[in-house]
């Protein structure tokens, strides 16, 4: 299990994954990456997806629970279930990265509230905190070396078939194997500079 303390000590989406499965080798994971799994590893992390008349705007959101002496008891991240498949692992994505850059950090922090709540609309967030979420996100279900081993698989196979690939081809094929919208990987591709 990954505790609290070992999420303090991790800096980007890489080292929790790293923590996650067990490994210095990202390459050694098989793909698409498990964010279930990624969350079931980290101790006191609960999880739902129930549906809330509430939260219907919302993408998802991530609390920490207190106890009467404002001490840390949990954490509790959740998902909205009408939102598409790929859009929740996104989500769930993104919050892990909340709690990884600004929960964690604050963990101990007892003039935080009973509960810190942070309820996500993302259409059109645009603030620091919401972009370095995002990014987490995109690294943890989109790692570096096994986009370029993915897109270096697709070259070879284009190669040995001799013909071309479009780039709306590419981002399709890559955002099957990754689980991930078209969106996503075609965002992801423009920061790595695999695409204009």
């Amino acid at each position: 299990m990954i505790t609290m303390q070992q999420i303090q000590t991790v800096s980007n989406a890489y080292d929790l994954l790293k923590l996650a499965y067990d490994t210095t080798d990202l390459t050694t994971i098989e793909l698409p990456i498990n964010v279930d799994q990624v969350m079931s590893h980290i101790e006191g992390l609960s999880f739902s997806n129930d549906l809330s008349f509430e939260d219907w705007d919302k993408s998802g959101y991530i609390k920490v629970n207190r106890d009467n002496n404002k001490k840390f008891e949990s954490v509790h991240l959740w998902v909205n279930p009408s939102e598409v498949a790929q859009r929740q692992r996104f989500t769930k994505a993104h919050e892990l990265g909340h709690l990884v850059h600004d929960i964690a950090p604050e963990i101990d922090n007892i003039s935080e509230g009973e509960k810190f709540v942070e309820k996500l609309n993302r259409d059109g967030a645009v603030n620091f905190q919401e972009r370095r979420a995002n990014k987490f996100a995109a690294q943890l279900l989109m790692p570096l070396d096994l986009v370029k081993n993915e897109v270096n698989k697709l070259v070879d196979q284009v190669k040995r078939e001799g013909r071309t690939a479009t780039v709306d081809e590419a981002i399709s094929r890559l955002s099957t194997i990754f689980n991930v919208s078209t969106q996503a990987m075609g965002f992801r591709l423009k920061d790595l500079g695999y695409i204009k």
